[in-house]
């Protein structure tokens, strides 16, 4: 069950034993703006794992290192209360897309103990990392989508289209009058309500970025350049897996290992799948008064399992590695201790065998 928490979701591990890490995951553009429900499966796997799953939303701009503050702030509070809970944690992240570009620069540029009140990773998971331009990343940025954004913020005053916007307005008071529990909607429809509203915030954002355009804003803030110059030189997590998708036109994931290998231990993987793969989709769980609508959800549920079976696939694939790696980054202090005891043992002996004896 996701619980709001300092502007960020919190979704828990089973309580069956004590949590292994707390993990901060950023989405991609735009989906980002609502990843509790963009990235159902990946996040609840990630829980059952045992983390502490803290997904930031955030809108889209053209500022990196605004974005960086505002997901950082709403981090740190969520940390602080989950520490008076649980005690100290190690903190991991894990990124798509453009949030894999927002966790490279959190932690390089906001790693100091004045910018953050959290500790910064000890490990990142970066998934489709993608730092390109604007004139890059969006096609037809300059030619097209630039010059319309003024000609589209002019509608939003249009006299004609004045009572289509207080319509869409008083739909969407109703939809959540609708999602509230007091609500006395049936409970398929206060679900479907509820899950409709949480996925307005991804449309909230076009219009700031449309005025942001509109206002001269042309290019992403770090530059490409200046944000490899910082990874290289500062970037601090001891371990991070660098994961690509095979067909994945938008992926730049090759830049990072040259540039964070001065940190630590960098891992690269390639795996089947597209851009969207960590996307997998998942059915709500939806509390039914009825047997005849669950099982009209499970048959739903199959169905949407075994058309997209190949996808799925390749979701579990990379589930899979990023918890393995993850689990590995975290293992128990003490049992990690014992382990490096034990593989000292032999090495002792063998350099007690060599050295001379006194007589």
């Amino acid at each position: 069950m996701w619980e709001p928490l300092c502007g960020s979701f919190v979704l828990r591990p089973p309580p069956r034993e004590p949590p292994r890490a707390v993990l901060h995951f950023l989405g991609g553009a735009f989906v980002g703006a609502a990843p509790h429900v963009t990235y159902p499966r990946l996040l609840s796997l990630l829980a059952d794992s045992g983390f502490i799953v803290v997904a930031t939303p955030y809108e889209l701009d053209f500022d990196y290192l605004k974005l960086c503050d505002q997901v950082l702030g709403s981090f740190d509070g969520a940390h602080a209360a989950l520490r008076v809970e649980y005690g100290e944690l190690p903190t991991v992240g894990v990124g798509h897309s453009c949030g894999a570009l927002l966790h490279v620069l959190l932690c390089s540029l906001f790693v100091d103990e004045r910018q953050r009140s959290s500790p910064p990773p000890v490990a990142n998971v970066l998934v489709s990392f993608n730092n390109k331009r604007a004139s890059d990343a969006i096609p037809l940025f300059g030619s097209i989508v630039s010059p319309a954004a003024s000609s589209l913020l002019q509608l939003e005053h249009a006299p004609l289209l004045a009572p289509w916007l207080q319509a869409l307005a008083s739909a969407r008071v109703r939809l959540d009058a609708t999602a509230a529990p007091a609500g006395g909607a049936a409970p398929l429809t206060r679900d479907l309500a509820a899950l409709a509203s949480q996925l307005l915030p991804m449309l909230d954002q076009i219009l700031p970025v449309l005025r942001q355009i509109d206002a001269g804003q042309t290019e992403f803030e770090p530059a490409p350049e200046h944000t490899h110059s910082a990874a290289s030189q500062l970037y601090r997590a001891a371990r991070t897996l660098v994961l690509r998708f095979e067909d994945d036109g938008l992926d730049e994931s090759l830049l990072l290992p040259p540039l964070l290998q001065r940190s630590g231990d960098v891992q690269m993987h390639t795996l089947r799948g597209t851009h969207l793969t960590p996307l997998a989709p998942a059915l709500p769980a939806m509390p039914m008064g009825g047997a005849e609508e669950r099982a009209q959800i499970d048959a739903a549920a199959r169905t949407l399992d075994a058309v997209t079976a190949a996808a799925m696939r390749e979701f579990t694939d990379s589930a899979q590695l990023i918890v393995a790696f993850l689990c590995e980054s975290v293992a128990a202090p003490d049992s990690t201790g014992r382990e490096a005891a034990a593989a000292d043992e032999p090495e002792e002996a063998a350099r007690a065998e060599t050295e001379p004896r006194p007589e």
